[in-house]
């Protein structure tokens, strides 16, 4: 379960997702054609101490800033412990050069990052803060816990530290809390898709605030209005660039598609609370679809992957469906497929969204480089 985002400012993208297993390749785009993007490969990144089986690629960007996840890193602290690499971009937009800034490893002052904590499966960027998931703390057991790191200095010498290190609220085995993030200024929201209380997962989403100059994280648990066991509601994550809408993927909830059609479901602030605004399923949703194992929002535009449906381009071939807000209403407004789909190409395995325009990635496509090649 790799889930790797990157954003493109030079084509108006916001943020997105690549998919790539131990590298990264940056892209930037070009002279526009006839109005389009024209992405041209920049750079590709590696870690400064790269080793087999690390998972380097998880990835998010914002500005000036990619943060990877190398979930499987071995350290100081323990076999496929996990860690963050920070690079940064200097030079004139389109041609700029990326350089390793930081490598995150976090603290935790009970058990610490240890052997198989996985740090890493998740990481969000915004600004001087950067989030990275643990989903399997601790020592494997599957609590789960997020780091938050801060960067500050003059420019030139910046240096991360830990601000905080959270444990899921709920402390016990087998939550995966951390196994999807998104944050957006001083708001965050995590996912945790296995949780007590048959809700069939959680979300908890997070202000940071400084009361008397100490800061804070403040948590608030959030469940589906119809969650049960199994629905694995929280594996994906998306907060809105306005801090105010939230959307949260169930991509095993069973509904009126069938088994496993799955869901997503939109969140607003109100007031200090955030409550939930609409049930989101996809209009011709049929069992097993994971529609929901990816999800993406800018304003009032949802994407929402489905990676397993199957269409005219045969068994599992993929698609994302794209919902829009009129008030308080959200519909559906139309359904992406691949002009060349294909049965197991997992079309929607992966989004990206921005403003009026939406990649999606086709996790296993065939093509001349070689089968699902990607």
């Amino acid at each position: 379960m790799n889930r790797f985002s990157i954003r493109l400012d030079r084509c108006g993208l916001r943020r997105g997702i690549t998919v790539a297993c131990g590298l990264l390749v940056v892209v930037a785009a070009g002279t526009p054609v006839r109005g389009q993007c024209n992405p041209q490969e920049m750079g590709k990144l590696t870690s400064s101490d790269a080793a087999a089986d690390d998972w380097f690629g998880n990835v998010a960007i914002n500005g000036n800033t990619i943060v990877v996840g190398a979930r499987q890193d071995d350290n100081a602290t323990g076999v496929d412990a996990g860690a963050a690499y920070v690079y940064v971009r200097s030079g004139p937009p389109g041609s700029g050069v990326w350089t390793q800034q930081a490598k995150l490893i976090g603290t935790e002052p009970v058990f610490g990052l240890e052997t198989g904590d996985q740090s890493g499966i998740s990481v969000a960027v915004s600004g001087n803060t950067a989030l990275v998931g643990a989903w399997l703390w601790p020592n494997g057991n599957a609590t789960g816990l997020i780091y938050i790191f801060v960067r500050s200095g003059p420019p030139g010498s910046e240096e991360w530290t830990q601000q905080a290190a959270i444990e899921c609220p709920q402390f016990g085995s087998f939550q995966y809390f951390g196994v999807s993030v998104a944050l957006e200024g001083d708001t965050a929201v995590v996912g945790a898709h296995v949780a007590p209380g048959g809700y069939g997962g959680s979300a908890f989403f997070y202000a940071r605030t400084a009361p008397s100059g100490i800061v804070q994280w403040v948590p608030q648990q959030v469940h589906p209005s119809d969650g049960v066991s199994g629905d694995q509601f929280g594996i994906s994550v998306a907060m809105s660039p306005s801090q105010d809408t939230a959307v949260v993927g169930a991509s095993a909830e069973d509904n009126a598609g069938g088994t496993d059609a799955g869901s997503a479901y939109v969140f607003v602030k109100s007031g200090n609370s955030w409550v939930e605004q609409a049930k989101l399923t996809a209009s011709d949703g049929a069992a097993m679809d994971e529609f929901g194992r990816q999800v993406a929002i800018d304003g009032d535009t949802i994407v929402v992957g489905s990676r397993w449906d199957d269409h005219a381009g045969g068994a599992n071939a993929g698609s994302a469906y794209v919902f829009t807000r009129s008030g308080t209403v959200w519909t559906q407004q139309a359904k992406l497929t691949a002009s060349d789909a294909a049965a197991g190409d997992e079309f929607g395995f992966a989004l990206a969204l921005s403003g009026n325009t939406v990649i999606v990635g086709a996790y296993s496509d065939d093509h001349a480089s070689g089968v699902d090649a990607g």
